[in-house]
């Protein structure tokens, strides 16, 4: 009897996190044709919220191009006021070509989020 019940648990809070994840609700009531407003505030909210990895390039207000991987490890900010970054790889980009080499030695990179200008996201492939 007790299984049943944690099995139940298990496939309904299986079957909301995949309803949630491909947004299925939201498709729906967008094919009826029914507006509803996004639960996600910002951009920022959005994209950091979907949990995947990129590689990124953040124009800082300096100018500089900090290049980096942002994955599991990584951490942004879900505070509307400070909108922080921390890239758990940092890389640079050699002038002799546009291959991103690793900065060894680092443990990532904190980037404060008045210094943030933009960032580029850049897909990761599944064997990187």
């Amino acid at each position: 009897m007790y299984i049943n019940i944690i099995l139940s648990g298990v496939v309904t809070g299986t079957v909301i996190a995949l309803l949630k994840k491909y947004n299925v609700l939201g498709k729906m009531l967008n094919i009826l044709k029914i507006e509803t407003t996004c639960p996600i505030p910002t951009a920022w909210d959005y994209v950091f919220s979907k949990y995947e990895s990129y590689w990124v390039e953040i124009e800082v207000s300096s100018g500089k191009q900090i290049r980096g991987l942002f994955s599991n490890m990584s951490y942004a900010s879900s505070e509307y006021d400070n909108r922080d970054i921390y890239l758990e790889k940092l890389y640079e980009k050699k002038s002799d070509n546009s291959v991103w080499e690793k900065v060894e030695r680092t443990k990532g990179v904190w980037i404060s989020s008045s210094d943030i200008k933009h960032i580029k996201f850049y897909e990761l492939e599944e064997d990187e």
